[in-house]
């Protein structure tokens, strides 16, 4: 949830985010929370088309231990592959 935009006063502002910040902050930040409830278990994280493409981004960008050592599987259903230009 967003702190400090309203999405009906601030809706370009509100929405204007990408894969990129989703896999860099959101899906740390849910990892985080299940965590915090279930701190002795890993997670089984199954992604599809957008999903994936959280969970490569942050791969790709987050410290390597991070995903390691709270994930016990990746599945990656219908991976982006091709985004068309407009």
């Amino acid at each position: 949830m967003h702190t400090t935009l309203d999405p009906s006063k601030n809706a370009s502002e509100y929405w204007d985010f990408s894969w990129y910040e989703m896999g860099v902050y959101d899906l740390p930040a849910v990892y985080d929370y299940i965590e915090r409830y279930h701190p002795d278990q890993k997670i089984a994280y199954v992604g599809h088309s957008e999903g994936t493409t959280q969970m490569f981004v942050a791969l790709a960008e987050m410290e390597e231990s991070y995903f390691a050592d709270k994930t016990s599987l990746f599945v990656a259903l219908g991976p982006v592959s091709k985004i068309p230009s407009t």
